[in-house]
């Protein structure tokens, strides 16, 4: 048999991870950045966000959904009846899409609360100091039971309204996209017919979904064959070029042909991001054909140095204001109405 102590650390415990459990995370004692009227203003509301930010570490089941007024907005909201029901499921948050239906792992959704009214009160006066409590709980009918392997996904889907006057919720906008540090290695070698050195530079940045790599160089020879190299190391080795050095081990090239002021670009290159890959540096460096250079007949370009970032704040919505049945909405990436899953 349990002792009373134990039974009261686990009790404990308990409720420090359900006090926890609110995304965006940095909302958790923080008003949000923003304010918005989603998913309860419209007649008919087809939403959906997921919520990649919480802990990792089995949370155990969500027995509702809790929302708090923007604690800077002076608009009154009144109290309102919905025709609604609501869903849960997890996903992976690289894969998500415009797509309600494939928003969810193979699992799939689970109706956490069939069709029925849902009751939400007046707002009260906004505080004095931000933010709100929480004060619009939606209860499930049926827990979830949230594993915490993936990003956790509720979606609402409202066919009537009692009002569609504002009802003005905290909210918060992180960074959609997040850019890796670049440091230039080196100079280039000054091409024909320019009067400054070819330049590289390199850029790798994150979105929710992938990684994008662009590269431009400017100052090469113009209208002439070239080429971007690109790899995952730095030699940094004495090589018969112009500029004497090279500084990629140029593991994939991209053929390019120059402009008439010498200028040419990879365009965005995407792929998936791993987990494995934050941090991860990648190397430049770029050339033009160019008779004149020697040993080899090329005007070579710096290096660069990029590295991988991780992904920006994972939580996002869908949307689909003033439809119940749409099977696909807007994609809002980085913005979330707080939520606190209870």
């Amino acid at each position: 048999m349990q002792s009373i102590s134990t039974c009261i650390a686990v009790l404990t415990l308990s409720c420090a991870a359900a006090a926890q459990l609110v995304s965006p995370q940095e909302c958790l004692n923080n008003e949000g950045n923003s304010n918005n009227t989603f998913p309860f203003f419209s007649s008919a509301f087809h939403y959906q966000q997921v919520n990649g930010d919480l802990p990792t570490t089995a949370v155990g089941p969500i027995k509702g959904l809790s929302f708090r007024r923007d604690g800077t907005s002076s608009t009154s909201s009144v109290a309102r009846s919905y025709s609604a029901s609501i869903s849960m499921g997890v996903v992976d948050f690289a894969s998500i899409t415009t797509t309600f239906a494939s928003n969810y792992d193979t699992a799939g959704a689970t109706v956490v609360l069939p069709a029925t009214t849902v009751n939400l009160p007046a707002m009260p006066a906004k505080p004095t100091t931000p933010p709100a409590a929480f004060t619009a709980s939606i209860p499930f009918a049926t827990p979830y039971i949230y594993t915490a392997q993936k990003a956790l996904v509720w979606e609402w889907v409202m066919t009537s309204s009692s009002t569609t006057a504002s009802y003005v919720m905290d909210a918060h906008s992180g960074a959609a996209t997040l850019t890796g540090a670049q440091t230039a290695l080196g100079t280039g070698c000054t091409a024909t017919g320019q009067t400054s050195p070819m330049t590289a530079d390199a850029s790798l940045t994150t979105t929710a979904t992938n990684i994008s790599y662009t590269a431009s160089t400017t100052f090469g020879r113009a209208n002439s064959a070239g080429a971007t190299l690109i790899g995952t190391n730095n030699p940094n080795a004495a090589f018969p070029i112009c500029n004497g050095t090279l500084y990629t081990n140029a593991l994939v090239t991209v053929p390019a042909l120059s402009d008439a002021n010498g200028a040419f670009t990879t365009g965005a290159l995407a792929f998936s991001y791993s987990p494995a890959l934050n941090g991860m540096k990648v190397y430049t460096q770029t050339y033009t054909a160019d008779a004149a250079q020697g040993p080899i007949p090329a005007a070579v370009s710096n290096g660069v140095e990029s590295i991988i970032p991780a992904l920006p704040q994972q939580y996002a919505r869908i949307y689909a204001s003033g439809n119940a049945t749409a099977t696909t909405g807007s994609l809002g990436l980085a913005y979330s109405v707080v939520t606190r899953f209870d």
